[in-house]
């Protein structure tokens, strides 16, 4: 057992025990991590001791030992007690305030966000917002995170860090800064629909916030949209996010309805898609290069299909089509042109060419 170690580690445990004594323990992620590592560390040096230095008649060592066990078995117990109780899901987000004015608002928003993202209740939204306070404020809020003492919290982090006139000019300053050529409409309007939420909660004046915000929205939005809008009777910059929301999710819906079909269609038009002359589905047939032209050729006479349309039923004398062979310019496919062999380096182009002006007439045949 070493000494110096446990002197440090009982030390530990009675600050926490003593909070806890004066009901100012507050059970965070970070306490509830602490008092179990303590626990650990306690049961392996007391170990330690019953191993290699047991003394019973050492009475004053065997009554340290039976004091601190009784303490952190409290501790535990109390852990496991709030646990059950309240049913308290310790928040485990990265979320931290710097505990600087000029960095109050933009903390708050991203709090609010985190916690309805992540559906907390009240006592959770209180340990998440304790965890992300610096030390020096942490140390000072011994409360039950309750609803009273969350509101309590908030109000008191508000007069401390966000006066109004703060909050009114970093809002404006944004909506004034804000890109409207940065991303697409919808995500304009997203960013301006969140921040007239934080306007109105830091009670901005309705002059002014109506002016800066509509303001805003008629540069971001395209002019056939605003005249639209600009026909309603209600002309407030909350109905006119409301309608412009609407608008943006009308759009999305019928933008994923497009991509669908077209999605659909691709898949069937290469379902239907087979060449038959090496019977893969990933080309036609008047495309095939696989293999070698004799190959190609003797897959045609075996399979009985048509020399200029490489179709089945009918031969090249009855055939519709008026393709003529991109090599030879005779009355065949180009793919089964012994020439090919010949005009190695310009099968692609030609071919391309022949292929493009006569898609049609072979499809039609």
């Amino acid at each position: 057992m070493n000494p110096a170690n446990l002197k440090l580690l009982r030390r530990q445990i009675s600050c926490l025990f003593n909070r806890f004594e004066l009901n100012q323990l507050i059970l965070d992620h970070e306490t509830i991590d602490k008092i179990e590592k303590l626990a650990e560390k306690l049961a392996i040096e007391h170990e330690n001791y019953f191993n290699d230095e047991f003394d019973e008649e050492d009475l004053e060592v065997n009554i340290k030992i039976s004091e601190y066990t009784l303490k952190m078995k409290k501790l535990l117990e109390f852990i496991s007690s709030a646990k059950e109780e309240s049913k308290v899901k310790i928040p485990k987000l990265k979320l931290q305030f710097s505990g600087f004015k000029k960095d109050w608002l933009s903390f708050l928003s991203l709090f609010q966000e985190m916690s309805q993202l992540n559906n907390f209740n009240i006592k959770e939204k209180f340990l998440l917002l304790l965890s992300a306070l610096p030390e020096r404020l942490k140390n000072g809020i011994s409360l039950e995170p309750n609803e009273l003492n969350f509101n309590w919290l908030i109000d008191f982090l508000n007069n401390k860090f966000g006066s109004e006139e703060i909050k009114e000019s970093e809002i404006l300053s944004q909506v004034e800064k804000l890109n409207v050529k940065s991303g697409p409409t919808w995500l304009i309007i997203e960013k301006i629909d969140k921040l007239f939420i934080q306007a109105l909660n830091a009670d901005i004046s309705f002059d002014v916030r109506e002016y800066v915000f509509r303001k805003k929205i008629w540069s971001a939005i395209p002019l056939a949209t605003a005249n639209e809008i600009k026909r309603e009777e209600d002309q407030s910059v909350q109905n006119i996010l409301k309608l412009l929301r609407e608008k943006v999710r009308i759009e999305r819906e019928w933008k994923l309805f497009q991509d669908s079909r077209i999605n659909f269609s691709k898949d069937s038009f290469n379902s239907s898609v087979k060449c038959e002359i090496c019977n893969l589905k990933n080309h036609q047939t008047f495309k095939c290069r696989n293999g070698s032209v004799e190959s190609r050729k003797e897959a045609v006479f075996k399979k009985k299909l048509c020399l200029r349309c490489l179709k089945p039923g009918h031969n090249v004398k009855d055939c519709k089509s008026k393709f003529k062979c991109s090599f030879c310019k005779g009355d065949h496919a180009s793919v089964i042109c012994k020439k090919e062999k010949d005009k190695k380096g310009n099968v692609n182009n030609l071919e391309q060419a022949s292929i493009d002006t006569c898609d049609s007439e072979i499809l039609n045949c």
